[in-house]
């Protein structure tokens, strides 16, 4: 279950959440209000948290489907994804696979995962796992960067641990994108209110739409160059067989939780 009074207690005792001064943040914009991450992961308790409430938090949301696959932008939210992975498979008996997309392309050894790290499919359906929401601009810039590496692939929800919008930015997602937004706790939990929020202008969406696409062609890689052709073949009979297997396994398990 979701122990929130745990990971508050642990952000108030690390000063992860700071507020009262000025902070510039990620997409450049400026807040009293600031949510450093890295203050949480650096052991293994803080890690064991994080990702026990967020795996929670998908299996209430109902989120944890087949074909599901887990995304974070590097390099912190990508720092804990793997054990993410780890914690939904220790819980629920589920094992999904992950991936990050690099800021630079690999120009050494196994040169197959030299834009993502981890495996991207066709059909995937996708959940952005983050630290934080605060005017959405920077999932935006994610959405479409996922969306010009393959876009045969649907983003089912965004999760972060921490929401510090206002409920405008969920309906911005909802409407725009189709997509819903979820989180572990938000700003109320702390008695915290971001005096410096506002919603982006046309403007700052279309710069993060045409940022997350550039930095994929700059990159000269499509698709089929970035994952061998055998992975786009149709599965064999025996790997359906050995997944219907699967499927059934873990639907056994949920069920008994």
């Amino acid at each position: 279950m979701i122990d929130k009074k745990v990971l508050i207690d642990l952000i108030i005792e690390r000063n992860a959440l700071k507020s009262g001064k000025t902070f510039v943040l990620t997409d450049g914009s400026i807040s009293n209000v600031y949510f450093n991450i890295s203050e949480l992961f650096y052991d293994g308790f803080g890690i064991k948290i994080i990702c026990k409430n967020i795996a929670f938090l998908l299996y209430q949301t109902k989120l944890l489907k087949e074909n599901t696959v887990l995304f974070a932008p590097i390099y912190r939210g990508a720092l804990f994804l793997p054990a993410l992975a780890q914690k939904i498979f220790d819980i629920f008996g589920i094992s999904f696979r992950w991936f990050t997309i690099r800021k630079e392309i690999k120009t050494y050894g196994d040169k197959e995962d030299k834009l993502i790290i981890g495996k991207l499919y066709d059909n995937d359906k996708i959940i952005i796992i983050d630290d934080v929401l605060t005017n959405g601009i920077t999932k935006i810039k994610y959405i479409h960067k996922i969306k010009a590496l393959n876009p045969n692939v649907t983003i089912n929800a965004i999760v972060v641990l921490l929401d510090r919008s206002e409920e405008k930015v969920k309906e911005m997602f909802l409407q725009n994108y189709n997509i819903k937004v979820y989180s572990v706790l938000t700003l109320e939990d702390f008695n915290i209110k971001d005096k410096t929020f506002k919603l982006p202008n046309i403007e700052e969406v279309e710069k993060a739409v045409q940022e997350g696409e550039e930095e994929l062609e700059k990159s000269k890689l499509t698709w089929e160059e970035e994952n061998p052709t055998y992975y786009l073949y149709e599965p064999s009979d025996a790997i359906k067989e050995l997944e219907k297997m699967k499927k059934e396994e873990n639907e056994k398990i949920i069920q008994k939780k």
